[in-house]
């Protein structure tokens, strides 16, 4: 709890207020009880050691009321010294001394340490005694100095004295009484076990107290009877109950001294004189006890951020296992002497797949994979063993290490602790097959694009030339007679001219760079259209069959354009089964969210699916990536330009689509493309 209507508590202005009044009021209440009970002003002050209180009052007060509160409560001791005592002028300047001493206390520890404090370390313990103790002897001299003046039945040196001590020892029990106190959480204790063992402990204290402190002649020494019920309070119930056992001490002893009993009594000094006693043995008992409590305190909290603390790293331990273990990457970790500390469930299913048995945590990998002797084993131990060495590389390992059609990225890195000390080694492996697909896509896709632009360059000067050969052809074949034997000459050229345009015609196509018109077509009818076209060249031996989906996506592309590369690609199909087979036309609506159109100019989206397939002899894998560059031919001599698929590749890119190509020998061979989605008309 805090008095200041700031971000603690969010307490109002007004709760500020009559919080402040309520406390006044009962202060100024027990101080004018007590003075009434004691039977003479001076007594008063031995009983009610204000300064504590005022002092922990301003702690919990915010800075800006700071200065309220003092007023108030150095009025509410003032109000007490005129009922009591009947003098307005001394009772208004202690109560003044009395703020501005635990003001200029609280305004000192804020200045030099930042914060109030908690009283849960001894550092707030040492400042609250070096500081409240320095400040107290101030303001004992002002306090000494009003009583000289006043005439009061006291020297200056025995004032300074009885105010010195009294303040420091309010200071040292009711500023962490009340400090810890007010900002202890609520909890339900009046009806625990604590609550009964609270009262048995104050009950013991008090009769322990009471009877050294009023027997004639007490047979126990005052640290036998006394420190005991302090330290089980110091041990028990912290700074607050080490607080609260002292003031019930304090009250005890200061009542039975100042009536003349207990073993602080002597006939040879004066009552003040055994007052003073009185307050050092208090001071001085219950500082030591407290020093036990709040270093207690102290280690309860380091104690509990060191739990605290625990608490997170194993938090964060489990979620960075998780993390691990839910890695697609396949994570494992060694230790020197190549037992297996740590791995994930990535790994643990490839090794269980390549050695046949699952692994567990403590095997020794090393002895295990000597024993399996594969490649892959082999070659797995000499990367632990580099590792192990300290060195930190990455390897990938082919399907001749694995024995399958894989290609894998594996990082090995030694481990070492804060000192630098080796004390293991790690093993990082990623499937980086589909990645080297995706690559090598990439790099035939940018080699067909450097060929494209060359062959479009060359194609398009060629075209110019061609142009004017078979325009000056045309003008010599106009400028001579029907029977002249040179017309047959000149008929020959253009038609060799006329062969080269269309040879032209097709580089220019693979280069993207011949004239079209597209538009939004369906698909399907296309299709039907080439296959009317296909109909007389496909023999008895040949089955077409088509699979279109119901409702396919429109595209936008050139339609002659489009006619164009169906039938090239059903020309190559029907030449690849010459001995018969099944033509397949296939068209489906697909959408792709990743990048497996590696050569679409799109990405990924909506798309129509065009597959052109065969049962014939099927491609090699050596000539698979070469089947769309220009002037590559599977076919004989003479059989074939080597245009055809070159023309159908810059087609389809010239539409924003893709194409690719599967095929295994003996098999056949499909044509997959891939054309986006229309949006618009």
């Amino acid at each position: 709890m805090r008095i200041d209507g700031g971000p603690d508590d969010s307490v109002n202005t007004v709760a500020t207020w009559r919080a402040a009044l309520t406390v006044t009021g009962g202060y100024a209440a027990t101080a004018t009880c007590l003075g009434w009970i004691s039977p003479s002003p001076v007594s008063l002050g031995a009983l009610w050691p204000s300064g504590g209180l005022l002092l922990a009052m301003l702690m919990l007060t915010e800075a800006r009321w700071r200065v309220r509160m003092a007023l108030l409560l150095g009025g509410a001791h003032a109000a007490a010294g005129i009922l009591v005592a009947g003098e307005p002028t001394a009772a208004a300047l202690f109560g003044a001394i009395v703020a501005v001493q635990a003001w200029a206390t609280v305004a000192q520890w804020e200045r030099w340490n930042g914060r109030m404090p908690r009283f849960d370390s001894l550092t707030d313990l040492q400042e609250l005694i070096w500081r409240g103790c320095l400040m107290a002897a101030g303001c004992a001299g002002a306090a000494a100095g009003l009583v000289a003046w006043g005439a009061f039945d006291a020297s200056f040196l025995i004032a300074w004295r009885d105010w010195w001590l009294r303040e420091s020892t309010g200071m040292l029990i009711l500023t962490p009484l009340v400090v810890v106190g007010a900002s202890a959480p609520r909890r339900a204790i009046l009806v625990s076990r604590r609550l009964a063992e609270g009262i048995a402990l104050a009950v013991c204290l008090t009769m322990s107290t009471g009877y050294i402190f009023n027997a004639a002649s007490p047979r126990v020494p005052l640290s036998v009877g006394v420190t005991p019920f302090l330290v089980w309070a110091a041990l028990r119930f912290g700074v607050f109950g080490t607080s609260a056992a002292s003031l019930l001490l304090w009250a005890v002893a200061g009542e039975a001294t100042r009536v003349g009993t207990g073993p602080l009594r002597n006939a040879a000094i004066t009552a003040a004189d055994q007052l003073a006693r009185m307050h050092m043995y208090v001071a001085v008992t219950a500082g030591l006890v407290l020093v036990v409590a709040v270093a207690i305190a102290e280690r309860r909290v380091v104690a509990a951020r060191l739990v605290h603390s625990i608490d997170e790293l194993r938090d964060a331990f489990t979620r960075s296992q998780a993390v691990i273990a839910s890695a697609p990457e396949n994570i494992a970790a060694l230790t020197t002497d190549y037992r297996l500390s740590g791995f994930n469930t990535a790994w643990a299913k490839e090794y269980e797949r390549l050695a046949g048995v699952p692994p567990l945590s403590g095997l020794d990998l090393g002895q295990q994979l000597a024993a399996i002797g594969t490649p892959w084993a082999l070659v797995a131990l000499d990367g632990w063993r580099r590792a192990l060495g300290g060195e930190q590389f990455a390897v990938r390992r082919g399907p001749d290490v694995l024995g399958a059609p894989r290609e894998l990225s594996v990082e090995y890195s030694p481990i070492r602790d804060d000192d630098g000390r080796l004390i293991g080694a790690m093993q990082l492996v990623r499937d980086v097959t589909e990645e080297r697909r995706r690559f090598e896509a990439q790099g035939q896709t940018r080699r067909l694009e450097s060929v494209g632009r060359l062959a479009g360059g060359v194609a398009h000067e060629f075209n110019n030339i061609l142009t004017g050969i078979l325009s000056y052809t045309a003008l010599l074949q106009q400028a001579t007679p029907e029977d002249d034997p040179r017309r047959k000459d000149l008929r020959a050229i253009e038609a060799g001219a006329e062969r080269a345009a269309e040879l032209t015609a097709q580089l220019l196509a693979y280069a993207r760079r011949q004239f079209v018109a597209p538009r939004v077509v369906d698909i399907n009818a296309q299709i039907e259209a080439a296959d009317r076209l296909l109909r007389p060249l496909v023999g008895a031996q040949l089955v077409v069959e088509r699979s279109l989906a119901p409702s396919p996506w429109p595209v936008r592309i050139d339609p002659a354009a489009l006619e164009q590369a169906l039938i090239s690609l059903a020309m190559n199909a029907i030449d690849a089964m010459p001995d018969g087979g099944v033509l397949h036309f296939a068209t489906s609506n697909v959408s792709v969210d990743d990048e497996t159109l590696s050569q679409s100019a799109s990405g990924p989206g909506d798309y129509i699916r065009v597959d052109v397939g065969d049962t014939g002899r099927g491609i090699s894998p050596e000539h698979l990536e070469h089947m769309f560059e220009p002037f590559f031919s599977t076919k004989g001599v003479g059989l074939g330009t080597g245009l055809g698929l070159a023309s159908v590749f810059g087609i389809v890119q010239q539409a924003g689509g893709a194409i690719s190509v599967e095929s295994a020998v003996g098999v056949g061979t499909t044509f997959r493309i891939h054309l986006p989605r229309a949006t618009s008309e």
